[in-house]
């Protein structure tokens, strides 16, 4: 009985890891159970903040003496989430402690400032006419330059809408289909839509900034009235600006302005320590086991230690 198993092993075996013009196990003329696209894959273990170390962020929620309600603090996690993700970290933890706080756990991450400074940002969206008497047009430029993404608006500027007016389920980052440029297609609510359509129809070809606390994300121009509540912000974007841009029309602002309470840096030490030990006696356990087997039942053991070791 042990040969026949032996045996059946080794056709297993041979039969898996059959050579062919594939790679390993392209070659099986019946089936195969090895992955024939993708070979040996290496498993792929998420650390969290113990093991990884990283820093952790807890924010308190401004509302004044009234606590906002569950579904406001939950808007302000979602968004908080999709900030701290857009910064591209892996598996971050943002949920919400009590009623007016959110915890941010971020493993394996050395850009705490960035994600400071993105995340705890009160969000204010605003678009802003650039006159035409100062900054000119798209057809004929002006004495002031139009400011740049990252540059700050002129505060005496007043703001004709903001991010409340928007519709975030119009908001999204498109392939425009000319030369690779994206464009953000976006959308205002049904009131807004209406009152936009009769603005940008007076103002074409004139420039309108899309300001986020104070600083310019875009400042595109008009090109023809928007109606239909739905219009498009198109230029020079690659897919990132493009998607950065729409994320900032979707998340750009927070039901209430939130600030920083507690800010932990966590290092790996404890976590690393407390994994070196668990290894250790799961390798004794382990080891005990196939002991066990190899002396109590000898050559059978033997082939059901291997075929465990080959299973795990």
């Amino acid at each position: 009985m042990p040969i026949l198993i032996l045996v059946i092993g080794a056709m297993a075996l041979f039969i898996d890891f059959m050579p062919g013009p594939n790679g390993p196990g392209s070659g099986a003329k019946f089936f195969s159970l090895s992955n024939m696209n993708g070979g040996f894959q290496t498993p792929q273990t998420k650390l969290g903040l113990d093991l990884s170390g990283g820093f952790e962020i807890k924010y308190g929620v401004q509302s004044g003496d009234k606590d906002p309600s569950s579904s406001q603090l939950e808007v302000i996690r979602s968004i908080m989430e999709t900030r701290v993700n857009s910064t591209g970290v892996s598996e971050p933890i943002v949920e919400t402690v009590g009623t007016r706080e959110v915890l941010i756990q971020v493993p394996g991450a050395s850009n705490k400032e960035q994600i400071e400074k993105l995340v705890g940002q009160a969000g204010k969206l605003t678009f802003v006419l650039l006159p035409p008497a100062e900054y000119g047009t798209n057809s004929a430029p002006g004495a002031k330059t139009p400011p740049g993404k990252g540059q700050p608006i002129d505060p005496a500027l007043p703001a004709q809408f903001s991010g409340a007016d928007l519709e975030v389920g119009k908001i999204q980052a498109v392939a425009d289909g000319t030369g690779g440029f994206w464009k953000i297609s976006f959308g205002f609510n049904d009131a807004k839509g209406k009152e936009f359509a009769t603005w940008s129809g007076a103002h074409i070809d004139d420039f309108f900034a899309v300001v986020l606390d104070g600083t310019v994300q875009s400042a595109p121009y008009i090109k023809s009235a928007i109606t239909g509540g739905s219009g498009e912000i198109s230029g020079s974007f690659t897919q990132a600006d493009a998607k950065s841009l729409a994320n900032i029309l979707q998340y750009g602002a927070l039901p209430f302005p939130v600030a920083e309470e507690e800010s932990t840096s966590i290092p790996a030490t404890l976590g690393q320590a407390f994994l070196n030990q668990t290894l250790f006696a799961g390798a004794i356990g382990i080891g005990l086991v196939l002991l066990f087997m190899l002396v109590y039942y000898r050559l059978p053991g033997l082939i059901a230690c291997l075929a465990l070791t080959y299973y795990g």
